[in-house]
């Protein structure tokens, strides 16, 4: 390692814009490696296997150090964040064609979009899958499923572009995992993590750092794949009830 490297943070990115030594850099991808973990999992189950999304992320993080300003107010994870989840979406939208998804969804495409369009007007409000599920008599999961399939680009969006910015209502749709939208900074991750206790910590550890599936943490445990499902549940209520009252 060079020696004399800053610790404090901002000397970090300031040594970095005078030197350019990728050290440095590199000591800097690594204390906010977290973030490109975190980002990345929660692009899961949209046709793209872990591992490339955290490729993908990782080299967002990478740019986004080289370019973050020491003199900018934000914190460098609040520049880093639309950075890195800007070259997610542009991973999906360039994979789109090449991506297969199950029949099953495709099928499920055309009543989920009338339930949509429905509860939209009736609701004045993007609805949730739940009130969705609730009209098509799907599961929650599926219409959820279904909901990601549009996002990445596997099926004609519900609505086309509505403004000169090219956002779709897609964009506002309600998802079944709000409050890790708020874990993009390690304070709030870190405040949320107080309220669990040891074995959740590991289970959140194993699930959105390490990028472990149910199963393999069902294993690890040496429970059923359901217990995990359940409390991962449990597990993002105390999270978001943690965060909500900060």
């Amino acid at each position: 390692m060079t020696e004399n490297i800053p610790v404090n943070e901002n000397s970090l990115f300031e040594e970095y814009k005078q030197t350019g030594n990728i050290e440095i850099r590199n000591i800097i991808v690594e204390k906010y490696y977290y973030m490109a973990k975190v980002l990345a999992n929660k692009f899961l189950n949209r046709g793209v296997e872990y591992d490339d999304l955290l490729q993908v992320a990782s080299l967002a993080l990478v740019k986004a150090a080289e370019r973050f300003e020491p003199s900018m107010e934000n914190k460098f994870s609040t520049f880093a964040t639309p950075t890195i989840i800007g070259e997610i979406k542009k991973y999906f939208r360039d994979k789109a064609s090449t991506i297969r998804m199950p029949r099953k969804y495709y099928e499920l495409y055309p009543s989920v979009k009338g339930a949509y369009e429905t509860l939209s007007q009736k609701l004045d409000k993007p609805p949730t899958p739940e009130e969705i599920a609730d009209m098509t008599g799907d599961t929650p999961e599926d219409v959820i499923q279904v909901l990601e399939m549009v996002r990445s680009g596997n099926i004609t969006s519900l609505d086309e572009e509505f403004d000169e910015e090219g956002y779709s209502r897609m964009e506002a749709i309600g998802d079944e995992d709000p409050a890790f939208d708020r874990l993009e900074t390690k304070d709030l991750y870190d405040r949320a993590l107080e309220a669990l206790d040891e074995n959740e910590k590991r289970v959140v550890e194993m699930r959105y750092r390490m990028g472990m599936s149910q199963k393999n943490i069902a294993d690890e445990f040496g429970v059923s794949q359901m217990y995990i499902s359940r409390l991962e549940k449990k597990i993002y209520h105390k999270m978001r009830k943690r965060l909500e009252s900060n």
